[in-house]
């Protein structure tokens, strides 16, 4: 079996956090966006608070409230890093395994 690079555990790393980023704040993000681009300004707007561990957003649009989400810290740092470390330990993991194949051979 190939040895494993460096490269793909970054790459593996980049490619969850931009699917993370594109799930779970693309529509905040593109909310937030057309807010931005209002025609009047003060007809839009967005606001962020923190409280009891908890990171909320919404976004309104001429009085309407057209995203709003929350999370709490835990579950956020969670996604940062559990996976990416479960990537690490399976890199770690095959990587080693690997190294035992080719010297029982």
């Amino acid at each position: 079996m190939k040895r494993r690079s460096i490269t793909w555990l970054i790459g593996s790393w980049a490619a969850y956090w931009a699917a993370l980023f594109a799930v779970k704040l693309g529509p905040a993000v593109l909310a937030v966006w057309r807010a931005s681009r209002s025609t009047n300004p003060n007809d839009s707007s967005a606001g962020v608070t923190f409280a009891n561990w908890i990171l909320s957003l919404v976004v309104t649009e001429h009085g309407t409230t057209t995203w709003s989400g929350s999370v709490h810290m835990g579950a956020l740092a969670a996604w940062i890093a559990v996976v990416p470390l479960a990537i690490w330990a399976a890199w770690l993991v095959s990587d080693k395994a690997d190294v035992a194949a080719r010297e029982s051979v």
